[in-house]
Order: C-alpha cells, then structure tokens, then sequence
C-alpha cells in the first residue's frame, strides 16, 4: 500500500467520496480520511493514497494524501478569488492613499 495516483472525485456520499483513479477503476475515500467534511467536493482532482486493496470484494480504500487537500483548496481558493475579479466592483469606498490624501489636503476657509 501507500502508492499515490491522481484521481478526481466523481462524487460525496455521507460516508465518504467516490474517487476515479483510472477509467473504469473507482475508490472510496472513507469520511474519516478528510473531515472535518466539506474538504473534498465533486470533481477535484488531486493525490490519494491507497490504503486498503479487497480483491474478493472489488474494493479501494484511498485517502487524500498529504498536503492534497491544502493544495486542492489553496487551488480552488485561487480560482475563487480571480473569478470574482472578473465581477463588477461594488461600490468602492476608495484607497487608504485616497483617503490620506485627501485627510492631508488643506481645508478651504
């Protein structure tokens, strides 16, 4: 055990999340590998290590490897982040430089 292989999760269960490692080969990342829940979400795409092979049962047991959830998050926080960058701005209340400029700037009497 302990190979990693990149997979992509196909989909959430509330006992854990089903993860595509090749065609036709899936896994089950059992909840306990990643709580608190909410870390995984369908479709990511990232590193899991085998944990666990039942031959007879047809079964995978993985688990995100590590640092593959922090990485995946970190990723998707980036795509967040530069998605709502493309948004219109909401009202801006403007820069700190243009408030001390204009804190700065002599009053007229």
């Amino acid at each position: 055990m302990g190979q990693v292989h990149q997979g992509r999760v196909t989909r959430i269960a509330e006992f854990g999340a089903f993860v595509e490692l090749e065609v036709g080969i899936e896994a089950l990342a059992h909840v306990s590998t990643f709580a608190p829940a909410g870390q995984l979400r369908q479709g990511m795409t990232g590193a899991f290590e085998i944990v666990s092979i039942e031959p007879e049962k047809r079964r995978i047991g993985v688990a995100p490897a590590k640092d593959a959830i922090q990485d995946a998050q970190e990723t998707e926080a980036v795509r967040d982040y530069a998605e709502r960058g493309n948004e219109a701005p909401a009202e801006a209340f403007g820069s700190l430089a243009d408030k001390l400029r204009h804190a700065l700037k002599p009053r007229e009497k």
